[in-house]
């Protein structure tokens, strides 16, 4: 066996560290999730719809966000369209565009804040002469009124 100073002291300082912050060394298995369906809910089946997010509301209506209107996964014609069920995901409305910027808007994801406002964001990437640049919109839906908010103006930075 090898009983160093050095090694009784790393264990050790570990093993009290851990025990000071509080951690909790039995881990838990993730929680699971039952996939009780799939379907396709586009009610455009000549276009290529990407990276979607899910989110309920308080009032029980699912919305669904995503990089639509796409001619296929790399492409430079994406926007953000928006869906929404009110039956628990039985059926959707037809895609509503609500950004469409100059190229390739994606990743659109939303939630829905404490005041009931919608707050859907996204980026874009455009590449010309020089570095890649990244643009960052954020979207808030307010009793049906959209505000758009862009990273890439000063007066936002």
């Amino acid at each position: 066996m090898n009983h160093s100073r050095r090694r009784f002291l790393k264990t050790s300082t570990s093993a009290g560290i851990v025990g000071s912050l509080g951690f909790n060394l039995n881990l838990q298995a993730a929680p699971t999730a039952k996939i009780l369906d799939t379907r396709i809910i586009s009610q455009l089946p000549n276009r290529y719809h990407g990276w979607p997010t899910l989110t309920r509301r308080k009032n029980g209506q699912l919305l669904v966000v995503c990089s639509g209107g796409r001619d296929q996964h790399v492409c430079p014609f994406g926007r953000v369209d928006i869906q929404r069920s009110n039956d628990n995901g039985n059926s959707w409305t037809y895609p509503r565009t609500i950004l469409d910027g100059p190229i390739d808007d994606r990743d659109a994801g939303v939630l829905e804040t404490m005041k009931s406002s919608l707050l859907v964001t996204t980026f874009t990437i455009t590449k010309s002469v020089g570095p890649t640049r990244a643009t960052g919109y954020c979207g808030l839906i307010r009793d049906g009124i959209e505000q758009t908010h862009r990273s890439d103006q000063p007066k936002n930075r």
